[in-house]
């Protein structure tokens, strides 16, 4: 939803100051035909680059005490959302579904609400850890990235790539150093997912598990399996890792795994 007028601004505005829960699950059009070209629609990057930040979460900052944030399509890398100058001094619980990371910013985002954050919840979240995209400025222009983060394609000249080093257990580890008051930790993917329905008010029926999905790469569109990459990119090897920091933040904030 987008204000089309002053006045419905004004309105939402006046709203969302008072607001205490605020549960957005962004359900986006499908072409059923060519479903991989949903993501490119501009109106999708749009909603999430201008309109969830104005509109939605900036209004409500003073007041927000619960945040759920959903998509049927990735967001966060590609399309991009910008959380710079977005602060919820009073948030306890935050969800966020099908989420990914392709920079140290979103994670240090949530970092930020360490005084006051006591529920973290990720369904179907991903790290992006590898990027080829065109050299192509619009292209760039939809994702967090700059051209000094990236380097040239060897292979393909009209090509840039880009590695982001993070893995989840470096993340898990950050999680539980960074935020004190945490006593409720949620990782993995909600069942609804694989029968294409939006998860909503789920989150605790999320299996506390890793899989595959947790690690993409982005070539032009998200590949979810490693057989479906080219040899040349290694896909992250660290599930032991993965595991025994999760198992570790459970431990530390007092919570059993299922």
């Amino acid at each position: 939803m987008t204000p089309i007028s002053r006045n419905v601004s004004n309105w939402m505005d006046e709203v969302f100051q008072t607001l205490e829960t605020l549960r957005l699950n962004v359900v986006h059009e499908c072409d059923f035909a060519a479903p991989e070209n949903d993501i490119e629609e501009e109106t999708v990057h749009e909603f999430f680059r201008r309109a969830l930040p104005t509109y939605w979460l900036k209004p409500s900052m003073s007041s927000l005490r619960k945040l759920s944030l959903y998509s049927s399509l990735p967001w966060g890398f590609y399309p991009k959302v910008n959380m710079e100058g977005i602060h919820f001094p009073n948030l306890e619980s935050l969800t966020l579904g099908f989420f990914s990371f392709a920079d140290d910013k979103h994670i240090d985002w949530i970092l930020e609400h360490s005084s006051t954050l006591k529920e973290l919840y990720m369904d179907r979240c991903f790290i992006v850890f590898y990027v080829q995209i065109q050299d192509d400025d619009d292209i760039l222009e939809r994702t967090p990235l700059i051209t000094s983060d990236m380097t040239c394609d060897p292979e393909e000249s009209d090509k840039l790539i880009y590695h982001y080093p993070r893995r989840w257990h470096e993340y898990f580890t950050s999680i539980q150093n960074g935020l004190p008051n945490l006593s409720c930790f949620g990782f993995g993917t909600s069942p609804l997912w694989e029968q294409n329905k939006m998860p909503f008010e789920t989150k605790w029926n999320l299996a506390n598990k890793l899989t595959e999905e947790r690690y993409s790469p982005f070539l032009g569109q998200f590949i979810w399996y490693p057989f479906h990459l080219s040899s040349t990119v290694e896909w992250p090897n660290c599930d032991q890792q993965d595991l025994d920091a999760l198992k570790a933040l459970y431990q530390a904030i007092g919570q059993g795994t299922n």
